[in-house]
This record gives structure tokens, C-alpha cells and sequence, in this order.
């Protein structure tokens, strides 16, 4: 039970951060806080500070299994968002925060590993429940820009009761072939969440709203009912041989990606939150049927270091090319949001990718 409490702290912290950044860039740049905002003048930064976290993420996590270590980083990057007075400062304390989410999280997902498919999906809910709450916290807090910080920061303290573990297990030949299959899945995901985060984050500002309760609220009421259903999905999910998992994974992936495309056109607070439950939904229990089918095909968890390994490296580049995507496409005259339209053809590809996964499973 310890890793789902680190596991939900983590999300926690970095997603009320993830709230107060726009709003630190926007202060750092002297952009009054208003209705709707020129948000393209921050999108490169929200996207070099994206990729600043999750490249540090990606980086650290081949020497992972460091929980002590981890944490402090947590701890000092938390800090370190507090202080900061301009950009540089802001990505270099996000990148410590990487750091040491790397360092920590291959011993989180290694002790529920241990208990098997239920303990990472346990994992999996923990970590989004903390993501939703963090945002929805943020807003409701939000009165300038570091607010959130100051409250989140004694909640670094949590992960340093993570401990060290170690599992270790033998993967068959057709396991190795579908396994190969999930790496390119993870980058794509990864590649298609980096890009997506300045995008939408960008999105909602200029197009929807750029009240910090309705853009807190888009990020996080949609988890909180996912994470619902989700939970009484899994068990049937659990039923399932590994090869009709990866096949349901697949669809669920393309039902997300629709759902994205019709995003892309909605200017409309409740119906975006409507539609991004539903697309989450998808996504969530795609992860879980994928990961519930890998453990079934492994009985170690390296390659669930691997897999997320690769997600990891996708998710850093992403989100610098997200942001400068944005930036040309609203230099173009076109909405910045049919750029989710290219992400949702991403996820298309990846939902190709487990169709082949689960054929190869057979």
C-alpha cells in the first residue's frame, strides 16, 4: 500500500505544479490574467519545461531503483518551483523533479509488481486519483501564480518511505516479439502526451477559458470518474487471455483517438469536459488491458522498466515539438487546436501497433 500513497503524492504534487505554471510564465512575462490569453507567447516555454521534466524523468530511470535519492530530488525540485523568478530557473527545478521521479519509480512499480496485475492497477488509480485531485486543488487554491506550490511541498516528505525493490522474471520468445511491439506503443504514446500537454494546456487558455477553476477543472474532473469506472472495469478485464486484452487495448486506443479529433473543434467548457472523460476512459483501461496482457506474458518487471523507459523518451521530446507546433500553426492563422488532430492519427498508429501485439500473442 505504500507505493499506491507515493504513487498518488507524486501525482498529486506534480499535477497542482502543473496548474501554477502557465500562470508563473504568464506573471514572469507581465501577461495580465484575463478571460482568454495570448497564450502562444508561452507555448515554447510550457513545452521546453515539459521536456526539461520528462527528459531528466527518462534519463534517471536507467539507474533507477534509487527511492532515498529520488525523493530529495522531488523534494529540492518542489523547492526550487517555489523560488524561481524567471524561466530558467522554473525548468531547471522541474528537471530536478524529473530526476528524481526517475530514480523513484521503477520501486514503486517493482513492489506492485509484486502483487501482481490487481497491485498495478491499484498502482495505475492511485496515480491518476492523485493527478485529478492535484488539479482540482490548484484551482480551488489558486489566488497567484506559486499558491499551489506552498501547499504541496510538505507532501514530499511521503515518497521517502518508498522502499528498494527487486523482481526479477524470464520472457518467452513470443512474449520478447509482442514486447518489442508495446516498446514502439509506449514512444508513440509517450511522443503523442508530450506534444499534447502545451498544446492543450495552450488550447484551453486561448480557446475555452482561462479561469484557473475551469482549466483546473478540465484536468481534473474527467480522471476522477475515469478512475471509477476504470476500477470496476479491471476485474473483467483481468478474465481476459493476454492476446483478447491487447485486442481490446487496441480499440479502446482508437476510440480515444476520435474522440481527440472532435476535441479539436469544441470551444465549449462542459462539452470538452465531456468528451475528455470519455477519451481518458479509453486510454486508461487501454493502458490497463496492455499492461494487465504484459504481465501475463512476463513474470519479471524489466520490461515494465523498458516499456516505460521508451514512453519516457517519447514524452521528452514531445512536448518541445507540441509547443513549437502550436506557436507556427497560430502564426499560420489556423487554431492551435487541430494540432490535437495530428496526435489523435498518433494514437491511430498505436492502436495498429496493439492489433499486431495482440496477433502475435496468439
Amino acid at each position: 500500500m505504500r507505493e499506491e500513497i507515493a504513487a498518488f503524492s507524486i501525482a498529486f504534487i506534480a499535477s497542482a505544479i502543473m496548474i501554477s505554471i502557465p500562470y508563473m510564465l504568464l506573471s514572469f512575462k507581465g501577461i495580465p490574467i484575463s478571460n482568454k490569453v495570448p497564450a502562444q507567447r508561452i507555448a515554447l516555454e510550457l513545452g521546453a519545461i515539459n521536456t526539461a521534466f520528462m527528459l531528466s524523468r527518462t534519463l534517471a530511470s536507467w539507474w533507477g531503483g534509487k527511492p532515498k535519492a529520488g525523493s530529495a530530488l522531488i523534494s529540492l525540485g518542489t523547492l526550487g518551483v517555489l523560488l524561481s523568478w524567471n524561466f530558467p530557473t522554473l525548468a531547471l527545478s522541474r528537471a530536478l523533479q524529473g530526476l528524481g521521479s526517475g530514480f523513484i519509480w521503477p520501486s514503486i512499480e517493482m513492489g506492485a509488481a509484486k502483487r501482481g496485475t490487481k497491485g498495478l492497477v491499484q498502482l495505475n488509480a492511485s496515480s491518476n486519483l492523485g493527478f485529478s485531485l492535484g488539479s482540482i486543488f490548484a484551482g480551488a487554491v489558486l489566488g497567484w501564480p506559486k499558491e499551489p506550490v506552498i501547499f504541496v511541498l510538505p507532501l514530499t516528505a511521503i515518497p521517502f518511505f518508498v522502499k528498494k525493490n527487486e523482481v526479477k522474471g524470464k520472457l518467452s520468445k513470443k512474449g520478447r516479439k509482442v514486447m518489442r511491439l508495446l516498446y514502439a506503443v509506449a514512444f508513440l504514446n509517450g511522443l503523442a502526451l508530450g506534444m499534447r500537454g502545451p498544446i492543450f494546456s495552450a488550447y484551453v487558455l486561448q480557446y475555452v477559458s482561462a479561469s484557473p477553476l475551469i482549466f483546473s477543472a478540465v484536468g481534473g474532473v474527467p480522471g476522477l470518474v475515469t478512475l471509477t469506472v476504470s476500477l470496476l472495469v479491471a476485474g473483467r478485464i483481468d478474465l481476459m487471455s493476454a492476446s483478447k486484452k491487447l485486442h481490446l487495448s487496441s480499440v479502446l486506443k482508437a476510440f480515444q483517438s476520435i474522440v481527440l479529433i472532435i476535441i479539436a473543434f469544441v470551444r465549449d467548457p462542459l462539452t470538452l469536459i465531456a468528451l475528455l472523460t470519455l477519451g481518458r476512459l479509453g486510454a486508461m483501461l487501454s493502458v490497463s488491458a496492455s499492461k494487465a496482457a504484459q504481465a501475463q506474458l512476463s513474470s519479471g518487471t524489466r520490461e515494465f522498466g523498458r516499456r516505460q523507459s521508451m514512453f519516457g523518451l517519447g514524452n521528452a521530446i514531445g512536448p518541445i515539438i507540441g509547443g513549437a507546433l502550436y506557436k507556427y500553426t497560430e502564426a499560420l492563422g489556423i487554431p492551435g487546436s487541430y494540432d490535437l488532430i495530428l496526435i489523435a492519427l498518433m494514437g491511430l498508429a498505436s492502436s495498429f501497433l496493439l492489433w499486431k501485439a495482440s496477433s502475435a500473442s496468439r
